[in-house]
């Protein structure tokens, strides 16, 4: 039984910490010479880096949310979920998978270990820092709703 004030914490951090990625028509290049197209949500996650320590982007499948977050966040030490040995490391041993970790990271389709966020709030209660985790997801309900709940008072 959550309090008025402790619901609208969640709230604002729900509206803090996920956004709906648009894309914006402004192309430009990247070092590496590919193309990047510009999105209006960059300005977004630079703001929450500086007012939170964690943030989530969830969004569709294929609508260019780490494309985005590693563009933005290029000096980020990346990890994707997608990789099967640190998929099956955060799921059995969380400690020894965050051991490893240079901060910030991005830890990219963090649906498949919705298990991490009890991790994800200790390691980002011990630092002031802001902006010094980002997960991305595809948008589920599950994975929002765990987010939601362990985060909350992460920020």
């Amino acid at each position: 039984n959550l309090n008025l004030k402790e619901k609208e914490e969640i709230a604002l951090t729900r509206l803090k910490n996920l956004a709906i990625m648009e894309l914006n028509s402004n192309i430009v290049e990247m070092r590496s010479g590919d193309m990047y197209l510009s999105r209006h949500i960059e300005d977004v996650i630079k703001k929450a880096e500086k007012q939170t320590k964690v943030i989530l982007l969830t969004g569709a499948r294929q609508v260019g949310k780490t494309t985005a977050i590693r563009h933005i966040c290029a000096d980020y030490e990346y990890v994707t979920l997608d990789d099967e040995n640190e998929l099956r490391l955060a799921l059995e041993d969380r400690t020894l998978f965050f051991r490893d970790k240079s901060f910030p990271v991005i830890i990219d389709e963090v649906q498949y270990a919705k298990e991490l966020m009890k991790s994800i709030k200790l390691v980002a209660d011990k630092s002031s820092k802001k902006g010094q985790i980002i997960l991305t997801g595809s948008q589920t309900y599950e994975l929002f709703s765990t987010a939601a709940e362990t985060l909350a008072a992460s920020s």
